[in-house]
């Protein structure tokens, strides 16, 4: 993905993260944070995660180094 289809993506993952059950945000969250992380937002990225996690701690086996920033 290019760096605007990256923004793209992220812009449509948040309209959709303000409307949606706790689940489905956390994976939400955790996909928006590896398109930050791929865009070269590691705050972001490592922000996006922590909130995942917070709302869903099974996801924390999903980071497993993913999140190198």
């Amino acid at each position: 993905m290019t760096y605007t289809e990256l923004n793209t993506a992220i812009t449509a993952l948040e309209a959709t993260l303000n409307d949606t059950t706790k689940p489905l945000l956390a994976q939400l969250l955790m996909e928006r944070g590896e398109m930050k992380r791929r865009a070269h937002n590691p705050d972001g990225a490592l922000a996006d995660a922590r909130r995942a996690m917070e709302l869903d701690p099974s996801l924390a086996h999903s980071l497993n180094g993913e999140v190198k920033c």
